[in-house]
This record gives C-alpha cells, structure tokens and sequence, in this order.
C-alpha cells in the first residue's frame, strides 16, 4: 500500500498521522484515571481505561487516546486527567498512528504489535494472533512508553 510523502517527515506532534477516511472516527468520552495521548484504550461502564488485557484479546474497533484539544491540539505528552473529556480516534485498517509502546522493550521495523495489558504496544513472538498494528520504525530499549509509527492491521 503506498503511503503519503510525508511519512519520511512528518512532526511527531499528532497522534493520527495518515487516515484514508475520517468520517465518523472522532469519538468523545471521559477518561477513567489518567490516560496519555497514544494510549490504546477500552471503554467501561465509568470511561476509557487503558487497555487491561495483554496479548491478542481485544475489543474491536481498536480506540486510542489523541492529543489534547479537538480544534487546538497541546502536544502528544499532555496526559488527561481522571474524570476529564478524552478525545478518541477509532482507529480502522491502514491508519497510520502514533501509539505508545511498552518500556523496556525494543521493536524492529514490520514487528506485530500487541496490547501490553497497560496501554501500550509491545512486540509479539507470534502467538497470540491477534496484532493491533505493524512497527513502521525501530525503536530501541524503549523509555517512559515511547511514541511509535504503527500502521493498523
């Protein structure tokens, strides 16, 4: 699938970096505990929570957290605060998405990535099946949840 030019460019200031179709991919709620921009999250009776379950078992449609402020963004590093209106994006297959990955760990280009069970992606060795999203850049001994290029699968 080709991608915009603009992915050997782009400002790492935007958690939805290439979308094919917006549509109605916007979503509103209110946040269930602190939750940061890039966050893989689950909805609850009481709001979003970081995603709690590691491995392949996801509720589908894959929903992360966007950065603060619908029409003025502040930066992909601005965590909401418990009880506070979280902007979400329902993510769909071929998005390409900034998205936190889990710390301590090292990803290579192509990897599948899976929920960590915190909200973040971490690398799969294959089992469970069930990827969120493909690494579209190395990172390497990840620190305080990186941000990381994926592309939804």
């Amino acid at each position: 699938m080709p991608y915009p030019g603009f992915l050997t460019t782009f400002t790492r200031n935007m958690i939805v970096v290439w979308c094919p179709t917006f549509g109605d991919q916007h979503l509103e709620d209110i946040a269930d505990g602190a939750l940061k921009p890039g966050m893989l999250v689950k909805k609850t009776a009481d709001g979003m929570i970081a995603h709690p379950t590691a491995g392949g078992d996801l509720d589908l449609p894959v929903i992360v957290v966007k950065e603060n402020g619908y029409y003025y963004p502040t930066n992909v590093d601005t965590a909401y605060a418990d009880e506070e209106r979280v902007f979400l994006h329902k993510a769909k297959s071929g998005d390409i998405l900034l998205m936190r990955f889990k710390t301590g760990e090292t990803s290579a280009k192509g990897m599948q990535l899976i929920s960590d069970g915190a909200g973040s992606l971490k690398a799969t060795t294959g089992s469970p099946t069930r990827n969120i999203a493909t690494a579209l850049e190395v990172i390497t001994t990840a620190v305080d949840n990186p941000l990381i290029l994926v592309r939804i699968n």
